[in-house]
């Protein structure tokens, strides 16, 4: 690999799947995607204005089988055990070159910058759902928000986190809130952060964790209050999490109703469950995601889609969240092929949203040695 010191490889956990085929035999060398690949779907669908000049474009690289192999390997005792069988199909590669993205490493900036701390936060789902389609044993969702009840489950030893040491469930329940943070309160939240920071928050100095989880914040660190009120005023500037948000509430259906069209998808194929899969990944949207309007959606859709907004679970008695979800499953029972498609897209790029990390490097100003042109 040739000047790739300063880059994270990131390669799909199913590697069989929607990979192009390459005549390429380097073990790694830079590789032009077909456009027409479904593979590099998303990546066109996660065009997202607002946040553009954030994101770094991949480098898509060509990985031979035997590098993929010896990396896994050298890999598996940092992978948690409840994540380990979601890495499976690295047991069983069947081509002989298979492809990944390189990503710039933020740890490492330009040398002449000396002491320099990069900032990571995983904010979550900002918003609490207002879905009709809500199943009526999971009414929760409409009083806390989706961190507050993974948090809770976790607690309970109810499900497993990947970032806790093995046989270690979660021994507190965070403080934070991601609904402050994306409604302004950025200094809060990440106060709160450092006071839990779990996987959702991490300082590196130069390439050493010294924020994450396992490892709580000193209760007087040196910089830390400096490190957080930059990132704060960085959001105050540039609107980072708000216009996060906009693309996360993209989501309207919640998770109940998004297994309730991909349902109805999957009876319009007649059970085939595999050719549905193939349809989200590949249809063309028919929607983008930094407009609000639902004019390109065929008119089942817009139906459906206008009674969630109409929606408000506030108030509402049991009868009435019951007949509003009983008249919310009719309406998936109209919707067609492409409606389905197109509403199942849509909760996919939110998901998306809600479980992006955002990167922030931070390198000390010295006024006497920088030049006020090179800031």
């Amino acid at each position: 690999v040739n000047d790739k010191s300063a880059k994270v490889l990131r390669l799909s956990k199913d590697l069989n799947y929607n990979q192009y085929t390459s005549t390429s035999s380097s073990t790694a060398s830079t590789a032009t995607p077909p456009s027409s690949s479904s593979m590099y779907r998303p990546c066109q669908i996660l065009s997202v204005p607002l946040l553009q000049r954030f994101m770094d474009p991949p480098e898509i690289i060509d990985l031979s089988k035997d590098f993929i192999e010896s990396l896994f390997h050298q890999a598996i005792p940092f992978i948690p055990p409840s994540r380990i069988k979601s890495w499976s199909s690295f047991n069983r590669l069947t081509q002989s070159v298979y492809t990944g993205t390189l990503m710039p490493d933020y740890r490492r900036v330009h040398p002449r910058f000396g002491m320099h701390y990069s900032v990571e936060i995983k904010p979550k789902a900002g918003y609490i759902t207002q879905s009709p389609l809500v199943h009526p044993l999971h009414r929760a969702k409409f009083r806390h928000t989706r961190f507050r009840i993974l948090q809770n489950l976790a607690m309970a030893g109810k499900m497993s986190k990947g970032w806790l040491s093995n046989d270690t469930t979660l021994t507190e329940i965070s403080t934070y809130d991601p609904i402050q943070l994306f409604s302004g309160n950025v200094l809060q939240s990440l106060q709160q952060l450092m006071r839990h920071p779990q996987n959702n928050l991490k300082i590196w100095v130069g390439t050493q964790m010294t924020v994450g989880p396992h490892m709580p914040a000193d209760p007087q660190p040196p910089h830390y209050d400096a490190i957080i009120e930059a990132v704060a005023i960085i959001d105050e500037k540039e609107q980072i999490f708000q216009n996060l948000l906009l693309y996360q509430k993209t989501d309207l259906l919640d998770a109940d109703g998004a297994v309730l069209v991909y349902q109805r998808l999957v009876n319009l194929l007649g059970g085939d469950a595999q050719r549905a899969e193939t349809l989200i990944d590949e249809t063309s949207p028919h929607w983008h995601p930094h407009s609000n309007s639902h004019s390109l959606l065929p008119d089942d859709a817009k139906t459906l889609l206008a009674f969630i907004e109409s929606f408000s679970p506030h108030g509402l008695d049991t009868p009435q969240l019951d007949e509003a979800f009983r008249k919310g499953v009719h309406l998936v029972g109209l919707l067609t092929k492409q409606s389905c498609i197109s509403l199942l897209q849509m909760w996919l790029f939110s998901l998306a949203m809600c479980d992006v990390s955002l990167i922030i490097a931070l390198h000390p100003h010295d006024q006497e040695e920088e030049e006020e042109e090179d800031i």
